[in-house]
């Protein structure tokens, strides 16, 4: 299923934002425009699925020049619940970084 269908399909409210820098968000993502990932970066500025609950930012603003938001993210592939604790030294520097932001 492509994300334009479960957008569609969804049981929760998911609306889509107008694209505002896509090409340059999906060359900076070094992911091809064929991968979910890569579709929604260029051609979407995010979603915000259940009334904006939770946000799926596309290529809503370019960091390099605008400046990142306050809120981050942070994957840990291949990572579960319990297993996070085996991954501390990938988690040391985010820790670092996160406590030292302005928020």
């Amino acid at each position: 299923m492509s994300w334009r269908e479960w957008a569609e399909t969804s049981e929760r409210s998911v609306d889509v934002l107008d694209p505002l820098h896509g090409e340059e968000t999906l060359a900076a993502l070094r992911v091809g425009p064929e991968s979910t990932l890569g579709s929604i970066a260029r051609e979407t500025g995010g979603m915000l699925v259940a009334d904006g609950w939770f946000r799926l930012l596309g290529g809503g603003v370019m960091g390099d020049l605008a400046g990142l938001p306050k809120s981050q993210l942070a994957v840990l592939p291949g990572t579960t619940h319990l297993g996070i604790v085996q991954r501390y030294a990938w988690i040391e520097p985010m820790m670092d970084a996160l406590t030292e932001a302005e928020l």
